[in-house]
């Protein structure tokens, strides 16, 4: 989901205890997943793990590294589940929201 000290598409980054802070926030109030950032997939896709990487680890040939937000998701629609199968659909997204700030 989000790795520590990473610039993002906005040009943003993290540090590992905003992560986990983010992380937690979005498992105790939204746990809405979007597909590409445009629509609602709670209805065919739902969260069954979202943890933070305790320690580096390789997963074939990517490394996650600690810190990192990890999260598992289960497809239930199969148009969804092909459309990922066939790299048309790269990603999910949550809904949420940032304050940006300058850093000391």
């Amino acid at each position: 989901v989000y790795e520590p000290d990473v610039v993002d598409s906005q040009g943003d980054s993290a540090g590992p205890a905003e992560i986990k802070k983010a992380a937690h926030r979005f498992m105790q109030e939204s746990k809405t997943l979007g597909v590409m950032h445009k629509e609602d997939a709670s209805d065919r896709a739902s969260i069954v793990e979202s943890f933070i990487m305790p320690e580096n680890m390789r997963l074939g040939n990517q490394v996650i590294r600690k810190g990192s937000w990890v999260m598992v998701v289960k497809v239930r629609d199969n148009e969804l589940w092909d459309g990922i199968k066939k790299g048309k659909i790269t990603g999910f997204s949550m809904s949420g929201r940032a304050r940006s700030g300058e850093k000391a």
